[in-house]
């Protein structure tokens, strides 16, 4: 695992699921509570450059992985490519929402409803239902060249992806 050497000791940078969204976390070498430093998306592959600037990847429902830098505490957050951006602009991807609701036991239960391009809230569309594997697994807001959600939404549906019990980044007894 990547670490800085900071005043009080060595922190250790890795990726952790919440519900639906994967943050990079710090945390002393020498224990303690982890810290979220980088906030929302998917990030991944948290690396430290000798300046002790952050380098890692990025990417959500809209977007593949590019690469990021922000500083050690997850300030300054900065794409340092940029390469699917004119790719990404020949299409209308219409767009993912996070979204809550009451599940079973009354637990909060996470999922992601992505809309087809030109959504009209108003009008009805049919429903696909994605199923992740697993059950211990999670849609993510990351970007998926196999599964990719905007792909079932661009004819004309509304796409569900539920995070049910069973699923990573809600607990331990969610998973359970």
């Amino acid at each position: 695992l990547p670490a800085l050497r900071a005043a009080h000791g060595a922190i250790v940078y890795f990726a952790s699921e919440d519900h639906g969204k994967v943050h990079l976390h710090a945390v002393p070498l020498s224990g303690g509570k982890p810290r979220v430093v980088v906030k929302g998306g998917s990030s991944a592959a948290p690396a430290v450059a000798k300046n002790g600037t952050l380098v890692f990847t990025r990417q959500s429902l809209q977007a593949p992985a590019e690469i990021f830098r922000a500083r050690a505490d997850g300030t300054g957050v900065t794409a340092l490519t940029h390469v699917n951006d004119e790719r990404l602009k020949a299409f209308d991807l219409g767009r993912g929402e996070d979204v809550r609701f009451q599940g079973a036991g009354g637990d909060s239960v996470q999922m992601f409803v992505v809309y087809p391009p030109g959504h009209e809230p108003a009008k009805k569309y049919p429903l696909v239902q994605m199923i992740h594997g697993g059950p211990h697994s999670s849609w993510t807001d990351a970007w998926s060249y196999r599964w990719n959600p905007l792909l079932f939404a661009a004819p004309g549906y509304v796409v569900a992806c539920v995070n049910f019990h069973g699923s990573l980044g809600s607990g331990q007894k969610f998973a359970d």
